[in-house]
């Protein structure tokens, strides 16, 4: 009898056997090679960032990587033996990573493609990612492990001992720049994941420039934000050959530069920023001046750098008050609310909403309904890392552009020698009746060595303008504007082509300008030559716009050369700067110089301000191509002309008077010249 237990075995081991050949003998992948590995952006001509406040460094320079090595990933995990093939290879590698000018105050978070892989803080030295799950958790894992190396760039670090020893010979230990390295969790190279490839790695940083020595930590502002007047002066002083302007302690009013910083932090304007272009030293400086609304002057008494914030820190009651004797040249001109902007908005990167790009908007409602429109505003202002400042700035721009302000320009004598950017003064004239205003210097020259005047640009203090005061009106000077109605002057009578009315009938079209800015229309009255009476033929009828032709010119049927040069006269402002082929046969574009109707396609406005048509159409509605005379009436009667409806027989004699209307009223018939066909 068969055994039926050993042939069961007996096929369960060949069932086995067959597995482990297919595992063996099936196709396997292959690992990538060492050249293969794609790793961070690795640009020697990289400029190197600077980062001041809190910020998101994304892609860092990779300045070395290598310790390179490779494990196999078996279905189901199982090793060889029980035949489950090969599915792909975990990487490991090392990498050093260059972040930035230094010192930096700490590493706060590292992102691996785009998902938090660590929070924290630290100073200098190592911290750990235990991320194998990060980028995948399915059946075959995919994520991140490495011990990470910080330094900060303090400029007294030393080579990190890790890639020291994986390079032949020395390497340099980048005293001054921060730097980040990544290692095996206990041996060899990081594990990067289940690709080739190192993932894209931001990372966040804390830098708190205090070169300046303020005390109190007050050159943090809301934990996170470095203060701007201390980076601005570690800027100014940093050496030149790094990123800084090169100007030295020495040149700076130290306790003033010290007294605005502490104002800085009191009103929590924080700077959070990198610096990553070439941008010039004078650009970096306006743009902190301009975050704290401020200026650097050099007093002209001690020659040191101080800092001016325009704020309403005084009395108006103790400034120095200048009067028209103070003043060689002067010229004033009040604010007017057309020049008003009601509505500002401001972008920024908002670090509280994972460094977001927003938008900040602030509007004046009351000036946008009394104007019937929204006048909106964006300004840049670098540095602003969240929506407290953000709102703060938008709604202190808002108040400098929403209110007319005055502006006074001029020359002073020496008595104005102090004035320098952001200071204030009070000023009264008894020439522009301006008992009192007070105004803050955009612009004042250093009164040099042979000078006897000081220049000065500025603006109304919009802090102060409830301190403004004018002296009582006198008589005006204003006249009523005079509203009658003129003859006319420029005008022409033509019999209208077929094409106006599609007939055998004879009528009659004028065409005229107006004789001033105040004339509205004119109604057309005609009679017979051998009549007494005029007849009202048409009312309100729209003036023809008018230039004359700036030279002689020759008509033909198409010219492309624009050679109709035209000087205008009145009312080609609004002439369509292009016509199509269609839209001239429909009527449009015609123009009228003495008998001959013409076309235009296009036209450019020269130097002299004359418009020049370029494919000119001559010839048209049955009149014929002519050569006309510089100074000849250029009309454009595709715009307005008088039309008289009124049908006249062959051979007769019309005469026509143009009747002008204004806000005045009608120009009587008696005074109207008349015009004949």
């Amino acid at each position: 009898m068969p055994f039926p237990l050993v042939s069961v075995l007996i096929s369960a081991a060949i069932s086995a056997g067959l597995t482990l050949l297919g595992g063996l003998l099936a196709p396997k992948p292959k690992p990538a090679r060492p050249d293969e590995v794609q790793v961070p952006t690795a640009t020697e001509d990289r400029i190197k960032p600077y980062f001041v406040g809190t910020v998101r460094h994304k892609s860092p320079n990779c300045i070395w990587y290598g310790d390179f090595s490779t494990k196999k990933i078996r279905q189901g995990g199982i090793s060889w033996l029980a035949g489950n093939p090969v599915v792909g290879y975990k990487y490991f590698i090392g990498i050093q990573l260059a972040l930035g000018w230094g010192p930096v105050d700490a590493l706060r978070r590292v992102e691996i493609g785009g998902k938090e892989a660590w929070t924290g803080t630290v100073a200098s030295g190592n911290f750990t990612i235990d991320k194998p799950e990060l980028i995948s958790s399915d059946t075959i894992k995919n994520g991140f492990q490495a011990t990470g190396v910080f330094y900060p760039g303090n400029g007294s670090q030393s080579a990190d001992s890790y890639v020291d020893s994986k390079v032949t010979g020395s390497i340099p230990a980048y005293k001054n720049d921060a730097l980040l390295v990544f290692k095996g969790l206990s041996s060899g190279g990081a594990y990067i994941g289940n690709a080739a490839t190192f993932p894209e790695i931001n990372v966040d940083l804390s830098r708190y420039p205090n070169t300046l020595g303020v005390t109190g930590s007050k050159h943090i502002i809301d934990t996170y934000d470095a203060n701007p007047v201390c980076a601005l002066y570690e800027f100014m002083t940093r050496a030149d050959n790094e990123f800084g302007g090169g100007f030295i302690e020495s040149q700076f009013n130290l306790t003033n530069w010290r007294a605005v910083a502490e104002a800085i932090y009191a009103e929590g304007i924080g700077c959070s920023r990198i610096i990553t272009n070439d941008q010039d030293v004078k650009t970096v400086i306006e743009d902190y001046l301009k975050l704290i609304d401020g200026v650097i002057n050099v007093n002209m008494e001690t020659g040191l750098f101080e800092i001016v914030l325009a704020r309403y820190d005084y009395d108006p009651d103790t400034i120095p008050h200048f009067t028209d004797d103070d003043f060689l040249e002067v010229s004033f001109t009040r604010g007017a609310w057309s020049e008003t902007t009601n509505e500002v908005k401001l972008s920024y990167v908002d670090r509280t909403q994972d460094y977001a790009d927003r938008v900040a908007a602030a509007q004046d409602s009351a000036s946008a309904a009394g104007n019937l429109e929204v006048y909106p505003q964006t300004v840049e202002i670098e540095g602003i890392s969240n929506p407290t400042v953000a709102n703060a700035k938008v709604w202190q721009e808002l108040k400098a552009v929403s209110i007319p302000l005055g502006r006074l320009t001029g020359k002073m004598n020496r008595e104005g020698f102090e004035l320098a950017g952001a200071s204030v003064f009070k000023w009264s004239s008894v020439k522009y009746e301006v008992d009192a205003m007070i105004f803050r210097v955009a612009e004042a020259s250093d009164g040099g060595l042979g000078e006897d005047a000081i220049e000065i640009k500025c603006a109304q203090d919009v802090y102060a303008l409830g301190a403004t005061a004018f002296d009582a009106p006198g008589d005006s000077d204003w006249e009523e504007p005079t509203t009658d109605a003129e003859p006319v002057v420029i005008q022409e009578i033509y019999e209208q082509p077929y094409h106006f009315h599609l007939s055998d009938n004879h009528r009659i079209f004028t065409v005229a300008a107006p004789a001033d800015g105040v004339q509205q229309s004119y109604d057309l009255h005609t009679k017979l030559s051998t009549e007494t009476t005029y007849i009202e033929r048409a009312t309100t009828q729209g003036f023809t716009p008018l230039g004359t032709l700036e030279s002689n010119y020759n008509s033909d049927v198409f010219v492309t050369d624009g050679s109709l040069v035209v000087t205008p006269v009145d009312g080609m402002g609004d002439l369509p700067a292009a016509v199509t082929p269609d839209e001239i046969a429909a009527g449009q574009g015609l123009i009228l110089i003495n008998n001959e109707i013409l076309a235009y396609e296009s036209y450019s406005i020269d130097i002299d301000g004359n418009y020049v048509f370029d494919n000119v159409w001559g010839g048209l509605l049955d009149t014929l191509p002519a050569s006309h005379t510089a100074g000849d009436n250029v009309w454009f009667i595709s715009e307005s002309i008088g039309l008289d409806p009124t049908n006249y027989a062959a051979g007769v004699t019309v005469n026509a008077k143009l009747l002008s209307n204004a806000p005045g009223g009608q120009v009587a018939i008696g005074d109207a010249t008349a015009v004949t066909l």
